[in-house]
């Protein structure tokens, strides 16, 4: 796939990306195979809404499949390694240079000194009042040129949507919004916009050229210096929260994005999918994927962008400060699709292990950043700044976590099927009472001395198929269609009443006493809802080990056990049911 994935993919559903991404493959493998079929007979495989991004991507990577045949050594005709790192703003290379700089009418005579790096002779066009020297970058969000404005003399980034692009209004709304947001925040180390305008019919805005690259470039200098890295992110974690406090997320923030001056001083740069805090933007729609994978916090690969908070833009600034001090993102996949899904179920490995130097309280820091739960992230980006510079004092930082409290978080924290679990929460609820009746007649069987299997056999047919009733009205009888993590959940559930009949038989035909069957059950309860912890959320946890507890001691004391597990048992299926059918 191209280096324009992420910008192709952009402002699309998770489920459509991915189907764009597995006919691109396909594309490719057809191509490789000499089954060159037109772009268009691919676009009836996906919904109308998805077409345009499928166009553009099919047609990206034909012209990359064309160089590749026509001269297999150039450097163009090889793909990206890793889609998932292909950036939001992809820097090319120089255009060709004219043997002569030719001023426009109007441009002063006047000596005027040339950046590092830049020579005379580059200019390809004039636009306005600014004189096109060279491209600096190209993107989803627009094309950004070095120029030079010519009534005041003077270099700046001159960034507009391409000529030979067929601008939609979103583009063109989204455009301006970059330019109102960065408009409204005066900091020493957010990139200033100098114009904003429009001419013949192409809108655009001026900003101040940051001429000495961008944090991407310099990352193997900061692998060396993690105190310089903490430096720098403490500055550009101040510049961020100075945007949160006028109203404004970042949403993109990454190392190409933090350009660098001549002095090494960081600037924050690119807010094309900065967001009002307050605002209810209709350019952000939930289910939208809108960022760069590999930084994105898991809220928004998730697509919920409307919930977004000032957490998302911690979340990146943690990235940042990952890849300066490991040299690689917290995640990154062999394609988007796999990246996001990293980021969504996966937790960041230790930086210490890839880098065993690093300080345990950076990499701490660092870790609270990367946290799922936005909450036990740091409050605000203002606060990760104090902690950096708590580390570079030497003094205790607020992030220091022991390794145990950690891993119990990972295995607590809570589920990413929210939605899933909000379905169910009343049936849960309604189970828990069955569960506690249920039991409770298993208890006065036993008080009232009943050992023959036939009564308890009865009792568990008819409990375990009035479970049906709650699932069937709540669920299944006006609700969507089964997502496949229910599904996977029925398996588990179904497995367990199965394996509940087996066991039952077993005790008859071998005669055993009914007491002797029930610490089994209450095992088999808690290994279904360890699936349960594994699948949805860690909190079951909680009531798989309160099963195995009390499996043991239903073997000793079987008198009382089923009532007692009825009652622990009910309040673990309750509490949760109660919590998520609020949602």
């Amino acid at each position: 796939m191209s280096n324009q994935t992420d910008s192709n993919l952009a402002g699309l559903d998770l489920d459509t990306a991915r189907r764009i991404d597995m006919i691109c493959r396909r594309f490719e493998a057809d191509w490789r195979e000499g089954r060159q079929s037109p772009v268009n007979d691919y676009l009836g495989e996906i919904p109308e809404e998805g077409r345009l991004a499928l166009r553009n991507e099919l047609a990206a990577l034909e012209k990359e499949l064309r160089q590749v045949n026509e001269d297999p050594t150039s450097p163009e005709a090889t793909p990206p390694s890793n889609v998932a790192e292909a950036p939001t703003l992809a820097l090319i290379g120089e255009t060709d240079v004219l043997s002569v700089w030719e001023r426009p009418k109007g441009a002063s005579s006047g000596p005027l000194e040339l950046p590092t790096g830049e020579t005379p002779g580059s200019l390809t066009r004039c636009f306005g009042d600014y004189e096109i020297i060279r491209e600096i970058a190209r993107g989803g969000m627009g094309v950004v040129f070095f120029a030079r404005q010519i009534s005041l003399n003077r270099f700046v980034a001159l960034k507009m949507i391409p000529s030979d692009r067929l601008a939609t209004e979103t583009d063109l709304r989204r455009f301006h919004v970059e330019a109102e947001a960065v408009a409204l925040l005066d900091h020493a180390h957010i990139v200033p916009i100098y114009e904003i305008g429009e001419h013949e019919g192409q809108q655009y805005f001026s900003m101040r050229l940051i001429d000495g690259g961008n944090v991407a470039d310099a990352i193997p200098r900061y692998i060396e210096d993690p105190r310089a890295a903490a430096r720098l992110l403490s500055t550009v974690a101040r510049a961020v929260h100075f945007a949160h406090q006028h109203g404004i997320l970042h949403r993109d923030l990454k190392p190409a994005n933090i350009l660098l001056d001549r002095s090494g001083q960081p600037h924050v740069s690119d807010f094309g999918l900065a967001k009002r805090i307050e605002a209810d933007c209709k350019l952000t729609q939930s289910g939208v994927v809108l960022g760069t994978p590999s930084y994105m916090a898991p809220e928004q690969a998730a697509g919920r962008n409307k919930h977004l908070t000032t957490a998302a833009d911690v979340y990146g600034l943690g990235a940042i400060l990952y890849e300066l001090i490991t040299g690689r993102p917290p995640f990154r996949g062999d394609t988007v699709i796999e990246t996001l899904q990293q980021v969504v179920e996966q937790e960041p490995e230790r930086p210490r292990s890839h880098k065993p130097g690093i300080d345990r309280d950076l990499e701490s820091i660092c870790l609270k950043c990367l946290e799922k739960d936005p909450e036990r992230r740091y409050d605000t980006a203002d606060d990760l700044a104090e902690d950096l510079d708590a580390y570079l004092r030497g003094e205790p930082v607020l992030a220091e976590v022991s390794s145990k409290g950690r891993l119990m978080r990972m295995l607590l924290r809570e589920t990413r099927h929210t939605e899933v679990m909000a379905l169910w929460g009343r049936v849960w609820m309604w189970h828990a009472l069955q569960v506690f009746v249920l039991f409770l007649a298993s208890n006065i069987l036993i008080w009232a001395g009943t050992r023959r299997a036939g009564p308890y056999v009865a009792l568990w047919v008819v409990g375990l198929l009035c479970f049906i009733v709650p699932a069937w009205y709540y669920r299944f009888r006006d609700g969507p269609a089964l997502t496949p993590i229910e599904r996977q959940l029925g398996q588990v559930w179904g497995m367990f009443a199965a394996s509940c009949f087996l066991t039952g038989a077993i005790v008859v035909v071998m005669g055993l006493e009914v007491t002797q069957l029930l610490p089994l059950v209450v095992l088999q309860c808690g290994l279904a809802a360890g699936c349960m912890a594994a699948i949805l959320g860690g909190s079951f946890y909680v009531l798989a080990a309160a099963c195995a507890a009390l499996a043991l001691v239903l073997a000793v004391e079987p008198s009382f056990g089923p009532a007692i597990f009825g009652v622990v048992f009910g309040i673990g299926l309750f509490v949760p049911g109660w919590r998520f059918s609020r949602r």
